[in-house]
C-alpha cells in the first residue's frame, strides 16, 4: 500500500555579520557540496 501523506522538507538561511551558515552534506546524496542547513520532518514530528 502506498503511502499518501505529504512529505515535508525544510532549510533556513541563517545571517550574521554579513556571512551566512553552511554546511558540507556527508552522505550519498551531493556528499562534499556546500548546502544551508535543512531537513524533513516526519509524520507527527513536532
Amino acid at each position: 500500500m502506498e503511502n499518501k501523506r505529504p512529505k515535508v522538507g525544510l532549510g533556513v538561511l541563517i545571517f550574521k555579520d554579513g556571512k551566512v551558515l553552511l554546511g558540507k552534506r556527508k552522505g550519498a546524496h551531493g556528499e562534499g557540496t556546500w548546502c544551508p542547513p535543512g531537513g524533513h520532518l516526519e509524520f507527527g514530528e513536532t
